[in-house]
């Protein structure tokens, strides 16, 4: 346990493990890249803050996301985030590339003026994965998932809530026992 705070981002390289966090923590980006690179093992109960803009670059899988102001991008990456997502008012989470499945096996949750965008820019077709017993609250100003496809995982119930319109993209995979 601990918290890491970084205030210009952080890449990693090489073949040694060159960051473990084997326990929940917490990592405050202030802006900056998490970079691609080396091995990293992040505690999927590892709370991720970010502000300002931020790029998430590695094949990572997170616990908690909470976008806490300015931009957040998923980059071309395969991520996994294991809790929740919750974009703040006024905050942007989006994708810089289609390439890359994102997975939020949490609920998220977008608050007034948040911005969950994975269509951003150039209609990238980004595939999504929500897992069981999700909850997709929107409040804020945008949630588009893109249009790549949508697979919904796992068992249990899958929920859609809150004041704002929500697009979930292309193609849509239910598993039986949610249909």
């Amino acid at each position: 346990t601990g918290t890491l705070t970084m205030g210009n981002g952080i890449t990693f390289s090489g073949s040694t493990p060159v960051y473990n966090n084997s326990a929940a923590g917490t990592i405050n980006l202030n802006g900056g890249t998490f970079g691609s690179g080396g091995t990293v093992t992040v505690n999927s109960g590892t709370a991720l803050n970010t502000t300002g803009t931020v790029a998430l670059n590695g094949a990572y899988t997170f616990g908690i996301l909470n976008v806490n102001s300015g931009t957040t991008s998923l980059g071309g990456v395969a991520v996994t985030f294991a809790g929740t997502v919750t974009v703040a008012s006024s905050a942007t989470l989006n994708a810089s590339s289609a390439t890359g499945t994102k997975t939020f096996n949490g609920g998220i949750t977008v608050n007034s003026s948040g911005v969950f965008d994975l269509k951003t820019g150039s209609n990238f077709a980004t595939a999504t994965t929500y897992g069981a017993n999700t909850t997709l609250t929107a409040n804020g100003t945008t949630f588009n998932s893109g249009t790549g496809a949508v697979t919904l995982s796992g068992t249990g119930t899958f929920t859609l809530a809150g004041s704002s319109n929500m697009s979930l993209g292309g193609t849509m995979t239910i598993p039986t026992n949610k249909a």
